[in-house]
Formats: C-alpha cells, structure tokens, sequence
C-alpha cells in the first residue's frame, strides 16, 4: 500500500490517509455519568451508612435488656451488686416448679413477668410449702392493692423505674422471712403483711 507523499522536497515522508469508517455509535449511559470524585463520595457514604448500621445492631444485641428480658437491677447505684432476674428467682424458686406467666390473676395490676414458683424454704408449720408470685409494678398505689390480700413481699426498683416484686401467702413473719431471705443479698428489702 502506497501512502501520498505529504511534503514534496528533500524530507518526503509518508501519511496514512484519515479514517473515513462508519461513526461511532450514539452514548447511550446516564446523562451525567458520575465522575470518579463522585463515585468515590457515593461509596464513602454507603460504606458509613452500612457500618454505622452494623453498630447499631451489635449495640442492640449486646446492650442489657429491660426488666422483662432479666435485666440488672438498680441496686448498683445504692452499693449493692448488679443481679438478674434470673438470679433472683433461682434464689427463691424451688428447681421445676417456676411457671412464667401465671401470676396474673393473683397480681391483676403487675405490668410484666407475672410468674409463680414453690419456695426453697424447708416446709413451715404443719408442713406447708410456702407459694411465691413474682411480679412488676409501675405504681406503688397498685402494688399495695394487689398485695392487700398477701402476706410479706420483697421489693427492690429496676434500672427502668418500675418495681420487681416476690409476695408469699403467710402471714408468719417465720416464713415469710425463710422464703424470701435469699432476695436481700441482691438488695431486695422484704416487707411483712400489712405494710
């Protein structure tokens, strides 16, 4: 293939002819296509959006639940140790007789984590097993109503503001005491009937 001469004289050099094909095909991408500074800005904030999202997940998972979920109680800011509810009712409740969620005709106005159990306390007079209810009070007013027709009960305020409970039956100061006794090392303080 022969290429025309482009300067006649003494440097003679040869050219390729300009292309003379078919046009490109029309662009057919977004309008304004993103740049590399702002594909890179598109990144940035998706990849922090994701992470901040990951935080916020393992913070909800890691983080102590509310009362209901046995949650530590407020004890630690008076002294006491932090517990759980879980502990509390392994103080007191005798091993397969904790029954979740049957306290509730017994204790009408508890909020959450009505339950009912059979005591550890060795058998009182004549041989009766003391019967424990547990229960969460928003309201002092309804705590007092509910706990009218019971014996003595252990109080103590949760990390949210309400008031765990554990009511025994007697009346016996005795018994009220061997029931409830394993509460206060957690610093639940126990109340005898009528007050």
């Amino acid at each position: 293939m022969s290429y025309p001469l482009r300067k006649p004289g003494r440097d003679q050099q040869r050219v390729p002819p300009p292309y003379t094909g078919p046009p490109p095909p029309p662009y057919t991408g977004p309008l304004n296509p993103p740049s590399n500074g702002r594909r890179r800005t598109i990144l940035i904030i998706a990849g922090t959006t994701a992470a901040v999202a990951i935080i916020v997940l393992l913070v909800s998972v890691l983080l102590p639940k509310s009362s209901n979920g046995g949650s530590t109680s407020g004890g630690s800011a008076s002294g006491q140790r932090s517990s759980t509810s879980d502990q509390w009712d392994a103080a007191v409740c005798k091993p397969g007789t904790f029954i979740d969620g049957n306290g509730g005709n017994i204790l009408p106005n508890s909020i959450a984590r009505t339950a009912t159990c059979i005591s550890t306390a060795p058998a009182g007079f004549a041989g009766a097993v003391e019967s424990v209810v547990i229960g969460t009070y928003s309201s002092t007013f309804k705590l007092q109503n509910d706990l009218t027709h019971l014996g003595g009960y252990a109080t103590i305020p949760t990390i949210d503001g309400n008031t765990e409970v554990f009511a025994v039956f007697s009346r016996d100061p005795s018994a009220v005491s061997a029931a409830l006794n394993p509460l206060t090392q957690f610093g639940f303080i126990i109340h005898s009937a009528g007050k």
